[in-house]
């Protein structure tokens, strides 16, 4: 699996097979991207900590041991989405 970061127009963190996958979920997921180059493929540990930062649904930080299962979970595509959004 590889990983995918889009800063605009909203923030995102994806887990994908390649850039065209990652573009896909984005635009079912978040929002309509029409330039693929927004979307930058991100090395795993980078991704580990940006999800590793990123509060919970309740605001709050997330266990560690919690934060592996769900990074490792290949039902979870979508890691992290822009706040504006929710």
């Amino acid at each position: 699996m590889k990983y995918f970061e889009v800063l605009d127009p909203y923030y995102a963190l994806l887990k994908a097979k390649d850039r065209e996958d990652a573009k896909l979920q984005y635009n079912a997921t978040v929002a309509d991207l029409e330039d693929i180059e927004e979307i930058k493929e991100v090395p795993e540990d980078y991704a580990l900590v940006r999800f590793s930062q990123a509060p919970g649904e309740n605001k709050k930080l997330v266990p560690p041991s919690e934060i592996l299962k769900d990074f490792r979970d290949p039902k979870h595509s979508l890691l992290i989405i822009d706040g504006s959004l929710l």
